[in-house]
């Protein structure tokens, strides 16, 4: 487990960009990728988790 102070955002987002890159790639080869329910729930949980990345960013501020 990683102290919360520890955490670099910008590493999170460069991660997840990354993820979310080579999870589009893969949607290219798969035929009708809708269909096939792990890669949905990946695909959804690498969204969800870039769609969280500014709250995790504006908590990282030492003011707050």
């Amino acid at each position: 487990m990683m102290a919360w102070s520890k955490l670099d955002a910008t590493q999170l987002i460069a991660g997840t960009e990354e993820k979310e890159k080579k999870v589009r790639k893969l949607q290219t080869k798969l035929p009708n990728p809708e269909s096939i329910r792990p890669f949905v729930k990946l695909r959804d949980t690498i969204t969800g988790f870039k769609n969280s990345l500014p709250l995790i960013q504006q908590l990282k501020i030492p003011a707050i």
